[in-house]
This record gives C-alpha cells, structure tokens and sequence, in this order.
C-alpha cells in the first residue's frame, strides 16, 4: 500500500552530517548550496552490468537547512523487490529500516520529520493481459479532467496528473523490464500497478487531515485513509456505464415501433440515436430481436449486426474488465 516517500526535516543545521561520500553542489560564486548522497539498495556488484532494486538519497540544503530522506520503492527497501505490496505489519519495519541506511550520513530523529511525497501504491494480479486494462482506463478517460491531465504511453501506462497528485496505473512487469535484478525474479503475467502519489505536504495533510511522521504510517488510520484515497480517486476519474445503466428490452422496442411509424427508413437511426443520448446499452442479441420482430429483412439484420458486432463485443468485454478491476480496488 506504500511505495515512495520522503521525509523533510526543517531547521537542521550542518553537525546533523556525518562525514561520508557526499556530492556537492556549488554555486556561481563557489558558495556551497547542498550536498547529497545516492544509496543503490540491494546493490548487485557480481554482474556484468550495475544492477540494484530501487535508491534511497540524503539530501542538505545549506540554503535552506532542511534535510531530505528519500527512498524511491519501500517493497525494494524492505523485501528487496519492487513487485510487493506492502502489508500493514511491513510499515512497522520502515523506520529501523530507513535508520539502518541513513546511519553512516546523518543524525536525525524521525519524529521530527514530516511526510512531504507518500505514493498509496498496490499491485494487483489481473485475469487478462494488462494492456486489456490499460486501454479501457484509456478509452473512458478525456484528455483533461477534474484539473489533471492525462498523460498515456502505448498500452503500458495511463496517468492523470496536477501539482498535488498523479494517479496511475501501468504495467509493472514493462516498467521493471530494463532492471536486471529484477528480470529472474518469477511473479504472474499480470501485474497491474494502481498508485496514487500524493506528491507534496498540501496533498498529503489533504487525504490524512494533519501532517504525517513515519510512525503515523504504522495506524490502522493510516492504512483506512489510504484504501479510502484509492477508491475514491478511482471512483472519481475512471467512470464506466454498465449493465445496470441499460434501457429495459421492452423500452427499447416501443421506441423501434414509435420511431419506424414516424421515420420509416431512417427508423432504426433515429432510436439508436435517442439511445445513444440516453446513454443506454443493448447487447447484440437484444439488437439482433428488435430488429427482428420490427420487420427488417433477415440480410439487413445480418448486415447492421456485421457492422456492430466488433464494438459491442469489446463494450461486453471492457465491462467485464472494469468490474474485475474495481472489485479488486473495493476489497483492499
């Protein structure tokens, strides 16, 4: 349920550091502005290539003294992979965990610190291939929405994006395809990713009503507020009419017959149409015995159906992935 976070402490003077291989970062007048350190966590040196599951960096201003912590994947700084989803007794370990890698830079405490990014962030296992997905949160999302943007990459990623949040799903076993200390690793085909990366403090004292220490992770508080954003954010940008949204068979027809009296050959246009504004689905045999019983010869049938039969295929079908998706974001 966790994935990246950072952590600010303000008001930190220069001894909180400890002599170790810091970067520096000078200005144009040869003034130091920062310095920071890069940890690569389960850092791999007996391959070919640098491989290593996920960063943790240690960051100083000297601008403005604060210092950061920042671990780009907490399943890799915990289970040494990023293809987890945290439990709610794995947040208890984050902070000895953190402590452990921070250690040899800095001193700090971390019930001084606040919360400044927090990803919400599951992994589900899906029936189908995850492009399925991906292309119907596509297809029933616009361009921009309640204030974000979307942005969508070739069937592996679909993100909705502001200031204060993003909120994403992709295709995790594409995303982790280039690290090599991942590629052995053997998980299922059908690794969807939902995050909802709450990216700065007004976000996050929006979704948790105050500002968050790492110690706050460890409630059941938390962990509820955080379902509770995941649902919502779905339910808010990624609506899909279903089933339950269907015009009645019966109303269907008494439109067919109202409209083949007044229209004659533009009849079946004309409903279509009205459904259509209506928002209603029919299935294709529902449209097959309309067509049927108003009268259409049997080759005109065949031909409408012919026409229709692809689009309607993939709307039963795009219901039947939404549905498996949202059950899944409803049941944890």
């Amino acid at each position: 349920m966790l994935d990246t976070l950072r952590i600010t402490f303000n008001q930190q003077t220069e001894s909180c550091l400890k002599e170790n291989n810091w970067t520096h970062v000078i200005n144009s007048s040869g003034e130091l502005q920062k310095q920071f350190a890069i940890i690569k966590l389960n850092h791999k040196q007996d391959t070919e290539k640098d491989s290593y599951v996920g960063t943790l960096k240690i960051e100083y201003s000297h601008l403005n003294h604060y210092l950061n912590v920042s671990v780009s994947s907490l399943p890799a700084l915990l289970h040494g992979t990023s293809y987890m989803t945290l439990t709610h007794e794995d947040t208890k370990r984050i902070p000895e965990a953190l402590s452990k890698e921070i250690e040899p830079y800095v001193k700090t405490d971390f019930e001084a610190g606040i919360i400044t990014r927090l990803d919400n962030s599951v992994i589900y296992n899906m029936n189908s291939s995850v492009a399925n997905y991906i292309l119907l949160l596509n297809s029933i999302t616009r361009t921009k929405q309640f204030h974000c943007v979307k942005k969508y990459y070739e069937a592996e990623s679909v993100e909705l994006f502001n200031r204060l949040r993003t909120i994403a799903f992709y295709d995790k076993a594409k995303k982790n395809q280039l690290n090599t200390a991942e590629q052995n690793i053997n998980t299922p085909d059908n690794l969807l990713r939902y995050e909802v990366q709450n990216k700065c403090l007004k976000s996050i004292k929006k979704v948790f009503g105050k500002e968050l220490n790492v110690y706050d992770l460890q409630t059941e508080q938390t962990a509820d507020l955080l379902y509770k954003q995941r649902k919502a954010e779905f339910n808010k940008h990624f609506r899909f009419k279903n089933e339950q949204d269907k015009i009645r068979l019966q109303d269907f027809l008494n439109t067919q017959l109202f409209m083949k009296t007044k229209h004659k050959r533009s009849a079946l246009d004309k409903t279509l149409w009205y459904i259509a504004l209506q928002k209603g689905i029919v299935s294709i045999e529902e449209l097959r015995v309309i067509m049927t019983i108003s009268g259409y010869h049997r080759s005109t049938v065949h031909r409408k159906i012919d026409k229709l039969n692809e689009l309607l295929a993939s709307d039963v079908k795009k219901t039947e992935l939404y549905f498996e998706l949202k059950s899944k974001i409803e049941a944890a």
